[in-house]
Protein backbone atom coordinates (compact mmCIF):
# COMPACT_ATOMS: atom_id res chain seq x y z
CA UNK A 1 0.00 0.00 0.00
CA UNK A 2 2.68 2.71 0.66
CA UNK A 3 5.17 1.42 -2.25
CA UNK A 4 1.52 2.67 -4.14
CA UNK A 5 1.27 6.17 -2.78
CA UNK A 6 4.56 6.75 -3.28
CA UNK A 7 4.28 5.59 -6.85
CA UNK A 8 1.20 7.99 -7.23
CA UNK A 9 3.09 10.86 -5.82
CA UNK A 10 6.05 10.37 -8.16
CA UNK A 11 3.72 10.12 -11.20
CA UNK A 12 1.41 13.14 -10.07
CA UNK A 13 4.86 15.58 -9.62
CA UNK A 14 5.83 14.05 -13.02
CA UNK A 15 2.24 15.03 -14.47
CA UNK A 16 2.54 18.19 -13.16
CA UNK A 17 6.11 19.25 -14.42
CA UNK A 18 4.93 17.92 -17.74
CA UNK A 19 1.62 20.17 -17.70
CA UNK A 20 4.01 23.17 -16.68
CA UNK A 21 6.44 22.16 -19.68
CA UNK A 22 3.77 22.57 -22.22
CA UNK A 23 2.33 25.72 -20.41
CA UNK A 24 5.91 27.31 -21.00
CA UNK A 25 5.91 26.23 -24.35
CA UNK A 26 2.48 27.79 -25.61
CA UNK A 27 3.36 30.71 -24.19
CA UNK A 28 6.24 30.52 -26.12
CA UNK A 29 4.68 30.44 -29.27
CA UNK A 30 2.83 33.50 -28.51
CA UNK A 31 6.14 35.26 -27.32
CA UNK A 32 7.91 34.77 -30.78
CA UNK A 33 4.48 35.84 -32.49
CA UNK A 34 4.57 38.81 -30.82
CA UNK A 35 8.26 39.63 -31.36
CA UNK A 36 7.84 39.35 -34.81
CA UNK A 37 4.26 41.64 -35.15
CA UNK A 38 6.72 44.22 -33.53
CA UNK A 39 9.32 44.19 -35.58
CA UNK A 40 6.42 44.92 -38.43
CA UNK A 41 5.19 47.51 -35.60
CA UNK A 42 1.86 45.57 -35.77
CA UNK A 43 1.19 46.46 -32.38
CA UNK A 44 -2.05 45.73 -31.90
CA UNK A 45 -1.79 42.02 -32.47
CA UNK A 46 1.46 42.03 -30.78
CA UNK A 47 -0.47 43.10 -27.93
CA UNK A 48 -3.18 40.00 -28.01
CA UNK A 49 -0.29 37.82 -28.44
CA UNK A 50 1.54 38.97 -25.20
CA UNK A 51 -1.58 38.73 -23.02
CA UNK A 52 -2.29 35.52 -24.13
CA UNK A 53 1.09 34.55 -22.79
CA UNK A 54 0.75 36.09 -19.61
CA UNK A 55 -2.73 34.38 -19.31
CA UNK A 56 -1.06 30.84 -20.01
CA UNK A 57 2.40 31.62 -17.61
CA UNK A 58 1.58 34.59 -15.75
CA UNK A 59 5.03 34.46 -14.24
CA UNK A 60 6.78 35.37 -17.12
CA UNK A 61 8.66 38.94 -16.78
CA UNK A 62 9.58 38.80 -20.50
CA UNK A 63 6.51 39.02 -21.69
CA UNK A 64 5.18 41.53 -19.50
CA UNK A 65 8.23 43.50 -20.25
CA UNK A 66 7.59 43.16 -23.97
CA UNK A 67 3.82 44.21 -23.45
CA UNK A 68 4.90 47.42 -21.82
CA UNK A 69 7.17 48.18 -24.56
CA UNK A 70 4.62 48.01 -26.90
CA UNK A 71 2.20 50.04 -25.14
CA UNK A 72 5.26 52.36 -24.80
CA UNK A 73 5.15 52.83 -28.38
CA UNK A 74 1.74 53.37 -28.31
CA UNK A 75 2.14 55.69 -25.70
CA UNK A 76 -0.53 54.47 -23.31
CA UNK A 77 1.32 55.60 -20.47
CA UNK A 78 -1.37 54.19 -18.08
CA UNK A 79 -1.16 50.65 -20.00
CA UNK A 80 2.66 50.77 -19.36
CA UNK A 81 2.49 51.77 -15.59
CA UNK A 82 -0.28 49.13 -15.04
CA UNK A 83 1.71 46.32 -16.90
CA UNK A 84 4.98 46.97 -14.98
CA UNK A 85 2.74 47.03 -11.71
CA UNK A 86 2.19 43.45 -12.60
CA UNK A 87 5.49 42.79 -13.57
CA UNK A 88 6.97 44.02 -9.99
CA UNK A 89 4.63 41.45 -7.99
CA UNK A 90 6.18 38.38 -9.64
CA UNK A 91 8.74 36.78 -7.15
CA UNK A 92 12.83 36.70 -7.48
CA UNK A 93 12.90 39.35 -10.56
CA UNK A 94 16.79 39.49 -11.37
CA UNK A 95 18.76 42.65 -11.77
CA UNK A 96 18.49 42.32 -15.01
CA UNK A 97 14.76 42.33 -15.24
CA UNK A 98 13.81 45.17 -12.20
CA UNK A 99 16.86 47.47 -14.59
CA UNK A 100 14.41 46.91 -17.84
CA UNK A 101 11.22 47.58 -15.37
CA UNK A 102 12.83 50.97 -14.33
CA UNK A 103 13.90 51.87 -17.92
CA UNK A 104 10.63 51.29 -19.20
CA UNK A 105 8.62 53.09 -16.01
CA UNK A 106 11.39 55.81 -16.75
CA UNK A 107 8.57 58.68 -16.75
CA UNK A 108 6.75 57.73 -13.53
CA UNK A 109 9.39 56.61 -11.70
CA UNK A 110 12.02 59.80 -12.71
CA UNK A 111 8.99 62.13 -12.05
CA UNK A 112 7.88 60.93 -8.41
CA UNK A 113 11.97 61.27 -7.90
CA UNK A 114 12.27 64.98 -9.01
CA UNK A 115 9.01 66.07 -7.43
CA UNK A 116 9.98 64.43 -4.19
CA UNK A 117 13.13 66.07 -4.37
CA UNK A 118 11.48 69.45 -5.54
CA UNK A 119 9.04 68.72 -2.11
CA UNK A 120 11.39 67.61 -0.03
CA UNK A 121 15.48 68.58 -1.10
CA UNK A 122 16.08 64.77 -0.61
CA UNK A 123 16.61 62.72 -3.31
CA UNK A 124 18.00 59.34 -2.96
CA UNK A 125 18.18 59.85 1.10
CA UNK A 126 20.54 62.22 0.59
CA UNK A 127 19.88 65.41 2.47
CA UNK A 128 21.01 69.07 0.37
CA UNK A 129 19.90 70.60 3.74
CA UNK A 130 21.78 68.77 5.89
CA UNK A 131 23.59 71.49 7.70
CA UNK A 132 20.65 74.15 7.33
CA UNK A 133 18.69 75.30 10.62
CA UNK A 134 16.10 76.61 8.47
CA UNK A 135 14.92 73.49 6.72
CA UNK A 136 11.98 72.86 8.55
CA UNK A 137 10.67 76.45 7.19
CA UNK A 138 10.92 74.95 3.40
CA UNK A 139 8.03 74.48 1.60
CA UNK A 140 9.93 73.71 -1.63
CA UNK A 141 13.53 73.78 -2.53
CA UNK A 142 12.57 77.34 -4.08
CA UNK A 143 12.39 78.17 -0.10
CA UNK A 144 16.23 77.33 0.31
CA UNK A 145 19.74 79.58 -0.40
CA UNK A 146 20.03 77.37 -3.02
CA UNK A 147 19.30 77.26 -6.67
CA UNK A 148 19.29 73.48 -8.32
CA UNK A 149 19.07 72.70 -12.23
CA UNK A 150 19.38 69.82 -13.91
CA UNK A 151 19.28 66.95 -16.87
CA UNK A 152 18.92 63.60 -17.50
CA UNK A 153 20.78 61.68 -19.49
CA UNK A 154 22.20 58.13 -19.85
CA UNK A 155 25.96 58.91 -18.77
CA UNK A 156 26.95 55.11 -17.60
CA UNK A 157 26.33 53.56 -20.84
CA UNK A 158 23.56 51.08 -19.55
CA UNK A 159 20.71 52.09 -21.58
CA UNK A 160 19.29 53.62 -18.43
CA UNK A 161 19.45 57.42 -17.93
CA UNK A 162 20.88 59.38 -14.69
CA UNK A 163 19.70 62.40 -13.11
CA UNK A 164 22.58 65.27 -13.06
CA UNK A 165 21.74 67.79 -10.69
CA UNK A 166 23.92 70.79 -9.94
CA UNK A 167 23.46 73.34 -7.12
CA UNK A 168 24.54 77.08 -6.82
CA UNK A 169 24.41 79.49 -3.80
CA UNK A 170 22.13 82.16 -4.04
CA UNK A 171 24.40 85.59 -4.10
CA UNK A 172 22.52 86.38 -0.64
CA UNK A 173 24.85 83.65 0.78
CA UNK A 174 27.35 82.75 -0.74
CA UNK A 175 29.67 83.45 -4.46
CA UNK A 176 27.43 82.11 -7.45
CA UNK A 177 30.91 81.19 -8.65
CA UNK A 178 30.67 78.11 -6.36
CA UNK A 179 28.59 74.96 -7.62
CA UNK A 180 27.87 71.23 -6.58
CA UNK A 181 27.47 68.28 -8.77
CA UNK A 182 25.46 65.16 -7.92
CA UNK A 183 24.68 61.96 -10.17
CA UNK A 184 21.92 59.74 -9.91
CA UNK A 185 20.97 56.31 -10.99
CA UNK A 186 17.89 54.58 -10.40
CA UNK A 187 17.95 51.06 -9.30
CA UNK A 188 14.17 49.69 -8.10
CA UNK A 189 12.91 53.31 -8.71
CA UNK A 190 15.20 54.58 -5.82
CA UNK A 191 18.05 56.95 -6.48
CA UNK A 192 21.54 56.23 -5.54
CA UNK A 193 24.33 58.16 -6.22
CA UNK A 194 27.12 57.44 -8.39
CA UNK A 195 28.80 60.81 -8.44
CA UNK A 196 29.68 63.83 -6.23
CA UNK A 197 31.71 66.69 -6.26
CA UNK A 198 31.27 69.98 -4.14
CA UNK A 199 32.25 73.45 -4.01
CA UNK A 200 33.88 73.72 -7.79
CA UNK A 201 34.44 77.43 -8.86
CA UNK A 202 32.13 78.51 -12.30
CA UNK A 203 35.17 79.90 -13.52
CA UNK A 204 37.97 77.65 -12.98
CA UNK A 205 36.52 74.30 -13.15
CA UNK A 206 34.20 72.07 -15.43
CA UNK A 207 32.62 68.40 -15.41
CA UNK A 208 32.27 67.28 -18.39
CA UNK A 209 30.48 63.70 -19.48
CA UNK A 210 32.05 61.99 -22.32
CA UNK A 211 31.46 58.59 -24.48
CA UNK A 212 29.06 56.31 -22.40
CA UNK A 213 30.91 56.19 -19.26
CA UNK A 214 33.44 58.57 -18.25
CA UNK A 215 33.51 61.87 -16.49
CA UNK A 216 36.29 64.17 -16.68
CA UNK A 217 37.06 66.84 -13.87
CA UNK A 218 39.00 69.62 -15.16
CA UNK A 219 40.50 72.97 -14.65
CA UNK A 220 39.49 75.53 -17.98
CA UNK A 221 43.27 76.55 -17.59
CA UNK A 222 44.87 73.16 -17.62
CA UNK A 223 43.16 70.54 -19.24
CA UNK A 224 45.77 68.22 -19.95
CA UNK A 225 45.79 67.35 -15.85
CA UNK A 226 42.09 66.35 -16.05
CA UNK A 227 41.23 63.75 -13.80
CA UNK A 228 39.06 61.26 -15.74
CA UNK A 229 36.55 58.74 -14.07
CA UNK A 230 34.80 55.68 -15.55
CA UNK A 231 31.30 54.12 -13.98
CA UNK A 232 32.40 50.93 -12.14
CA UNK A 233 28.51 48.77 -12.14
CA UNK A 234 30.57 46.78 -9.00
CA UNK A 235 30.83 49.95 -6.79
CA UNK A 236 27.83 51.82 -8.21
CA UNK A 237 30.24 54.91 -9.30
CA UNK A 238 32.39 56.33 -10.74
CA UNK A 239 36.10 55.35 -9.86
CA UNK A 240 39.09 57.46 -10.37
CA UNK A 241 40.92 54.23 -10.37
CA UNK A 242 39.74 52.33 -13.67
CA UNK A 243 41.65 54.50 -16.27
CA UNK A 244 44.52 54.00 -18.53
CA UNK A 245 46.90 56.44 -19.45
CA UNK A 246 45.60 56.09 -22.67
CA UNK A 247 42.26 56.52 -21.70
CA UNK A 248 43.37 59.43 -20.19
CA UNK A 249 44.97 60.55 -23.23
CA UNK A 250 41.72 59.92 -25.39
CA UNK A 251 39.42 61.85 -23.36
CA UNK A 252 41.79 64.91 -23.03
CA UNK A 253 42.00 64.92 -26.53
CA UNK A 254 37.62 64.41 -26.48
CA UNK A 255 37.51 67.98 -24.24
CA UNK A 256 40.42 69.65 -26.59
CA UNK A 257 38.09 69.45 -29.50
CA UNK A 258 34.88 70.04 -27.62
CA UNK A 259 33.74 66.67 -28.17
CA UNK A 260 31.88 66.43 -24.66
CA UNK A 261 28.17 65.10 -24.89
CA UNK A 262 27.42 67.30 -21.62
CA UNK A 263 28.97 69.68 -19.99
CA UNK A 264 28.42 71.36 -16.53
CA UNK A 265 28.29 74.83 -18.12
CA UNK A 266 25.13 73.70 -20.00
CA UNK A 267 23.06 72.30 -16.97
CA UNK A 268 20.89 75.11 -17.38
CA UNK A 269 17.62 73.82 -16.73
CA UNK A 270 16.04 74.79 -13.41
CA UNK A 271 14.82 72.17 -11.15
CA UNK A 272 11.17 72.72 -11.19
CA UNK A 273 8.25 70.82 -12.04
CA UNK A 274 6.93 73.07 -15.05
CA UNK A 275 10.40 71.57 -16.59
CA UNK A 276 10.31 67.83 -15.78
CA UNK A 277 7.67 66.59 -18.15
CA UNK A 278 9.76 67.73 -21.11
CA UNK A 279 13.30 66.57 -19.29
CA UNK A 280 12.06 63.24 -19.20
CA UNK A 281 10.57 62.54 -22.36
CA UNK A 282 13.39 64.13 -23.71
CA UNK A 283 16.33 63.18 -22.69
CA UNK A 284 19.96 64.96 -23.37
CA UNK A 285 21.74 61.67 -25.15
CA UNK A 286 18.98 59.08 -25.73
CA UNK A 287 15.26 59.68 -26.88
CA UNK A 288 14.14 56.69 -24.41
CA UNK A 289 16.21 54.05 -22.54
CA UNK A 290 16.75 51.30 -24.52
CA UNK A 291 16.35 47.78 -23.45
CA UNK A 292 18.46 46.09 -25.96
CA UNK A 293 21.50 48.37 -24.12
CA UNK A 294 20.08 47.05 -20.91
CA UNK A 295 20.70 43.67 -22.08
CA UNK A 296 24.12 44.25 -23.87
CA UNK A 297 25.43 45.89 -20.10
CA UNK A 298 24.44 42.85 -18.03
CA UNK A 299 25.22 40.30 -20.38
CA UNK A 300 28.84 41.86 -20.24
CA UNK A 301 28.52 41.61 -16.26
CA UNK A 302 27.65 38.25 -16.48
CA UNK A 303 30.89 37.44 -18.04
CA UNK A 304 32.56 38.54 -14.78
CA UNK A 305 30.20 37.26 -12.43
CA UNK A 306 31.24 36.02 -9.23
CA UNK A 307 35.08 37.18 -9.40
CA UNK A 308 34.94 37.77 -6.27
CA UNK A 309 34.96 34.26 -5.67
CA UNK A 310 37.97 33.84 -7.72
CA UNK A 311 39.60 36.40 -6.03
CA UNK A 312 41.77 33.83 -3.81
CA UNK A 313 44.78 36.37 -2.82
CA UNK A 314 42.30 39.22 -2.57
CA UNK A 315 44.20 39.79 1.01
CA UNK A 316 47.47 40.06 -0.55
CA UNK A 317 45.89 43.43 -2.39
CA UNK A 318 44.98 44.41 1.42
CA UNK A 319 48.56 44.04 2.46
CA UNK A 320 49.98 46.00 -0.03
CA UNK A 321 47.72 49.00 0.85
CA UNK A 322 48.78 48.44 4.08
CA UNK A 323 52.49 48.46 3.66
CA UNK A 324 52.03 51.68 1.60
CA UNK A 325 50.84 53.18 4.84
CA UNK A 326 54.48 52.24 6.42
CA UNK A 327 56.21 53.27 3.47
CA UNK A 328 54.48 56.47 4.17
CA UNK A 329 56.12 56.54 7.84
CA UNK A 330 53.12 57.15 9.48
CA UNK A 331 52.37 56.05 13.04
CA UNK A 332 48.69 56.80 13.34
CA UNK A 333 47.11 54.10 11.24
CA UNK A 334 44.97 51.41 12.49
CA UNK A 335 43.35 48.61 10.83
CA UNK A 336 40.84 45.34 10.68
CA UNK A 337 39.50 42.74 8.92
CA UNK A 338 35.74 42.16 8.95
CA UNK A 339 32.78 41.40 6.60
CA UNK A 340 30.87 44.48 6.45
CA UNK A 341 29.17 44.24 3.28
CA UNK A 342 27.89 40.85 3.96
CA UNK A 343 29.15 38.78 0.95
CA UNK A 344 31.12 36.52 3.04
CA UNK A 345 34.31 38.22 2.30
CA UNK A 346 36.69 40.22 4.57
CA UNK A 347 36.80 44.14 4.46
CA UNK A 348 39.60 45.90 4.95
CA UNK A 349 39.10 49.06 7.52
CA UNK A 350 41.94 51.52 8.24
CA UNK A 351 41.46 54.29 10.63
CA UNK A 352 43.79 57.26 11.23
CA UNK A 353 43.69 59.43 14.12
CA UNK A 354 45.24 62.24 12.23
CA UNK A 355 44.56 62.16 8.40
CA UNK A 356 46.43 64.30 6.28
CA UNK A 357 44.96 66.70 3.64
CA UNK A 358 41.55 66.69 5.14
CA UNK A 359 40.10 70.25 5.05
CA UNK A 360 40.07 72.60 7.67
CA UNK A 361 36.45 72.08 9.01
CA UNK A 362 37.15 67.94 9.58
CA UNK A 363 39.91 69.04 11.90
CA UNK A 364 38.48 68.56 14.87
CA UNK A 365 36.74 65.23 14.34
CA UNK A 366 38.77 62.07 16.18
CA UNK A 367 39.04 59.68 12.95
CA UNK A 368 39.15 59.48 9.99
CA UNK A 369 38.07 55.81 8.85
CA UNK A 370 38.50 53.92 4.77
CA UNK A 371 36.44 50.36 4.02
CA UNK A 372 38.39 48.73 0.89
CA UNK A 373 36.80 45.73 -1.06
CA UNK A 374 38.15 43.56 -3.96
CA UNK A 375 36.41 43.02 -7.64
CA UNK A 376 38.31 41.37 -10.04
CA UNK A 377 41.64 41.15 -8.48
CA UNK A 378 41.45 45.08 -8.16
CA UNK A 379 41.21 46.83 -4.74
CA UNK A 380 38.09 49.10 -4.24
CA UNK A 381 37.66 52.19 -1.73
CA UNK A 382 34.42 50.71 -0.69
CA UNK A 383 33.36 54.11 1.53
CA UNK A 384 35.10 56.36 3.89
CA UNK A 385 33.76 59.20 6.59
CA UNK A 386 35.61 61.92 9.11
CA UNK A 387 33.18 61.05 12.07
CA UNK A 388 32.44 58.83 14.82
CA UNK A 389 31.78 55.56 13.33
CA UNK A 390 29.87 52.10 13.83
CA UNK A 391 28.80 49.38 12.56
CA UNK A 392 25.42 47.40 13.49
CA UNK A 393 24.74 44.14 13.60
CA UNK A 394 21.70 44.59 11.25
CA UNK A 395 24.44 45.85 8.54
CA UNK A 396 24.17 49.62 9.19
CA UNK A 397 26.52 51.91 8.67
CA UNK A 398 26.06 55.02 10.95
CA UNK A 399 28.11 58.03 11.51
CA UNK A 400 27.88 60.85 14.15
CA UNK A 401 29.24 64.09 15.10
CA UNK A 402 29.48 64.57 18.67
CA UNK A 403 30.82 68.01 18.84
CA UNK A 404 27.59 70.18 17.85
CA UNK A 405 24.08 69.58 19.03
CA UNK A 406 22.15 68.78 17.32
CA UNK A 407 24.25 66.19 16.04
CA UNK A 408 24.59 65.30 12.46
CA UNK A 409 24.08 61.66 11.79
CA UNK A 410 24.54 59.44 8.47
CA UNK A 411 23.13 56.27 8.04
CA UNK A 412 23.64 53.77 5.35
CA UNK A 413 23.44 49.98 3.87
CA UNK A 414 25.16 47.56 1.84
CA UNK A 415 23.46 47.46 -1.40
CA UNK A 416 22.31 44.03 -2.19
CA UNK A 417 22.37 42.73 -5.55
CA UNK A 418 19.43 40.29 -6.95
CA UNK A 419 21.56 38.05 -8.42
CA UNK A 420 23.55 39.09 -11.36
CA UNK A 421 26.69 41.46 -9.80
CA UNK A 422 28.89 41.58 -7.06
CA UNK A 423 28.46 45.05 -5.83
CA UNK A 424 30.12 46.69 -3.29
CA UNK A 425 28.50 50.22 -1.81
CA UNK A 426 27.13 51.30 0.73
CA UNK A 427 24.01 53.63 0.09
CA UNK A 428 22.20 55.93 2.72
CA UNK A 429 18.70 55.40 3.84
CA UNK A 430 18.47 58.31 6.27
CA UNK A 431 20.45 61.54 7.04
CA UNK A 432 19.89 63.84 9.74
CA UNK A 433 20.55 66.89 12.35
CA UNK A 434 17.58 69.32 11.95
CA UNK A 435 14.54 68.35 10.33
CA UNK A 436 12.08 67.00 12.58
CA UNK A 437 12.03 63.64 14.05
CA UNK A 438 16.03 63.59 13.33
CA UNK A 439 17.32 63.13 17.11
CA UNK A 440 14.56 60.99 17.78
CA UNK A 441 15.84 58.05 15.26
CA UNK A 442 19.55 58.65 16.01
CA UNK A 443 18.66 58.11 19.37
CA UNK A 444 16.91 54.83 18.46
CA UNK A 445 20.16 53.93 15.88
CA UNK A 446 22.42 54.21 18.81
CA UNK A 447 20.33 51.92 20.95
CA UNK A 448 21.05 49.24 18.54
CA UNK A 449 23.79 46.34 18.91
CA UNK A 450 27.18 46.80 17.66
CA UNK A 451 29.49 44.86 15.57
CA UNK A 452 32.30 46.67 15.07
CA UNK A 453 32.66 50.22 17.02
CA UNK A 454 35.76 53.11 15.76
CA UNK A 455 37.38 52.06 19.42
CA UNK A 456 37.95 48.38 17.38
CA UNK A 457 40.03 49.35 14.87
CA UNK A 458 42.93 48.98 16.97
CA UNK A 459 45.67 46.84 15.16
CA UNK A 460 49.28 49.21 14.57
CA UNK A 461 49.70 49.32 11.07
CA UNK A 462 52.83 47.60 11.40
CA UNK A 463 55.35 44.79 9.21
CA UNK A 464 54.36 42.26 12.17
CA UNK A 465 50.45 43.13 12.80
CA UNK A 466 49.96 43.10 8.96
CA UNK A 467 51.89 39.54 8.51
CA UNK A 468 49.95 38.40 11.83
CA UNK A 469 46.37 39.28 10.46
CA UNK A 470 46.57 38.32 6.73
CA UNK A 471 48.56 35.34 7.03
Amino acid sequence: MKRRYVVLFLFSIMLLTGCANIASMRASVQLKSAKKYLLSEDYEKAIVRLNKAIKIEPKNVESYILLAEVYQKKDMQDKVEDTLDKAREIENLSDRDIAKIDALDYKRVYSDILNDFYKTGIIGNDDFFLWDAKVNDYKTIDDSNKRFYFVISDVTGDGQNEIIIISRYNSSYQDLSKYDVHVYKIIDRKAIEIFSYDNLSYYDYSVSFLDKDKIALYSNSNIEDADIYRYNPHLIYFSYSDISKDEKEEAVDKLKHNQAKISSDYVVNPLNPSNFKEAIDNPAIVEVPNIEDIDDFYNDELDNKNKRDNDEDYKDLYRDRLMDLIKDKSDSFYFKLADVVGDEKDELIIKSDNPEGTEDYFAGNPYYYTVYGVVDNKLYMITSGYYTFRFLQDGTLMEFEEDDEPYAFFSSKPLKSNSDKDILKFVYYRQGKYRTGDQEFLEQLLKKPVKIKDSDINIKVTRSNIDKELD
